[in-house]
């Protein structure tokens, strides 16, 4: 191991490192699949949330050891962070502003769905669980269900959601 990285620290900022890297680039490839915010977000939460679980144990390192980075590879990893951040409120800022969530701040509900995703991490067994590719399809996303405003038309945009196969819980 320390052939190729010269301390713990090194180790843990290079699997952090690249862990966020590729989050970042799976929910930007997600959120390039949707058209609208609705199918934009349940892609990306689909994305973020099996991320979370089939890497569940590197996922933990990742997000809860970032206290031991040193403060300039923890820069690095945070502005990686704020990438996530920034996909996540771009996505639900749009559908606010389409109609299609009703959502009372786009900064805090992206928190909210980030965090919904980080801690499948914490509980995810696949023994228990089944791989995320095993989940139901007709299961609203989170993202999808919590958000969107009470009208005809935003029911009818879950319903879209339920239909696609990502599916976090």
């Amino acid at each position: 191991m320390y052939a190729h990285h010269r301390s713990k620290e090194e180790l843990l900022y290079a699997i952090s490192l690249h862990g966020h890297q590729r989050v970042l680039s799976a929910i930007q490839e997600a959120s390039a699949q949707g058209v609208t915010p609705t199918e934009r977000l349940s892609r990306v939460a689909y994305a973020f949330g099996a991320w979370h679980a089939e890497g569940h144990v590197r996922a933990r390192v990742v997000n809860y050891e970032l206290g031991s980075l040193s403060p300039e590879h923890r820069a690095e990893v945070t502005a990686l962070r704020r990438g996530i951040d920034t996909v996540f409120r771009s996505i639900v800022a749009a559908g606010i502003a389409a109609g299609e969530f009703d959502a009372p701040d786009a900064s805090m509900t992206a928190v909210s769905l980030i965090s919904l995703g980080i801690d499948i991490s914490r509980w995810y067994n696949p023994q228990g669980s089944g791989r995320p590719t095993t989940w139901p399809p007709t299961t609203a996303t989170p993202s999808c269900a919590w958000w969107a405003p009470s009208t005809e038309s935003s029911r009818s945009r879950i319903s879209d959601c339920r239909g696609w196969t990502g599916a976090i819980y």
